[in-house]
Parts: C-alpha cells; structure tokens; sequence
C-alpha cells in the first residue's frame, strides 16, 4: 500500500463497514474514502434516516479444553467452533479463537496430513526440541523453550468472520489448535461478538 493509499483509521473503520455490507474492500483506495455529503459527514450528535441504531449486540464466551497425548500434534476443531456459533445464535459478527497457553496455538490451514507433516518437522528445523540444552529457558528447570517459539512462529488466535450464522471461510480452510508441549490439558477460547 504506497503512502498516498494509507488510510487513517476512520478509513479502514469504513472499510471494514463496506466489507459487513458486501462492498468489494480490496476496491482502489478512492473508492473506500467516504464521500462528501455521506453519512460520515453529518454534524456530531445528529443522526441520519439511514444510520443503522442496533442494540441487539449480543456476545458469546465458552472455553474447549484438549488434551494431545504425545508432545506436538494438531486438530481439527472446527466443528467445535462451529458448534459455539450455533450455541451463541449469532448470525452476523466475529468469531475470536485463542489459545490460552503459551506453548500452544490456533491457526487456519487446510485438512491435509502431509501439511500437517510438512508442518511439524518445518517447525522442528526451525526450534528443534534436543538439544534441550540449548535454550536458556530451559536453565529454569523445563524442557519446553522450542514449544514457546513454534508458537510464537505459528499464532496466538485467530478471527473469522461470521455471515448467515456461518464461519465465512475461503476454500479449504479449516481451525486448527496446535500443540508442541503436549500430555496436559490445556484450553481455547472461543468468543463470538454480533447480532
């Protein structure tokens, strides 16, 4: 995005207000600018006919736990999410999944295994678990300092939008929680914001 196109964060908040109403959001920058005389433009304290007063903002919360029984693995729970959403009878809004632990992740892939295999062993070049000596946060009496990288490398969480009471995925995509210091129980978050 070149310097003329970088938007103040009242554009991207407009941006973001196209995209909810089925505008095209990667449309050139011009065309996301609000007009003169749009609704952005009234006096402050004053409403316009068309501006969309809602008090049906409703917010969901629920915590899925996991337990991976080796030291790295991944699954697929996206059919827990999309149970959430179900539950939340939220049909338009966003959906928020993070880990709660910092040795763990949630990410989107797609469902394949050789990915999941490319993954891990990607992920094992880049902070390999031996020698375990190697990291001075295993001076503190762990063993874990690569599992708190191969999350740092692959995510904390990750927001999907919610349209017609579904998750709005692009082909192939899928919710992943990942982990890579597993034998414990650890917890997601789910949390759903919309009408």
């Amino acid at each position: 995005m070149g310097a003329a196109c970088r938007p103040s964060v009242k554009t991207l908040c407009f941006e973001l207000a196209l995209a909810a109403d089925g505008v095209d959001p990667d449309s050139p920058c011009i065309a996301t600018t609000p007009a003169e005389g749009s609704l952005h433009d009234k006096p402050p304290g004053q409403s316009h006919p068309e501006d969309k007063q809602s008090n049906d903002m409703k917010s969901f919360r629920k915590e899925l736990w996991f337990e991976v029984p080796s030291r790295f693995g991944f699954v697929n729970i996206t059919d827990q999410v999309e149970a959430c959403l179900r539950e939340s009878r939220i049909a338009e809004g966003l959906v928020l999944v993070n880990a709660m632990h910092i040795t763990a992740s949630v990410f989107i892939n797609d469902d394949e295994s050789g990915l999941h295999k490319d993954y891990l062993s990607w992920l094992e070049r880049l902070a390999p678990h031996d020698p375990t000596s190697a990291y001075l946060h295993n001076r503190t009496g762990e063993d874990n300092a690569d599992a708190h990288m191969k999350r740092q490398v692959m995510g904390r969480e990750v927001v999907v939008a919610v349209t017609k009471s579904k998750l709005d995925f692009g082909p192939w995509e899928q919710i992943f929680y990942g982990e890579f210091d597993g034998r414990r129980k650890k917890r997601v978050l789910v949390k759903i914001l919309g009408e």
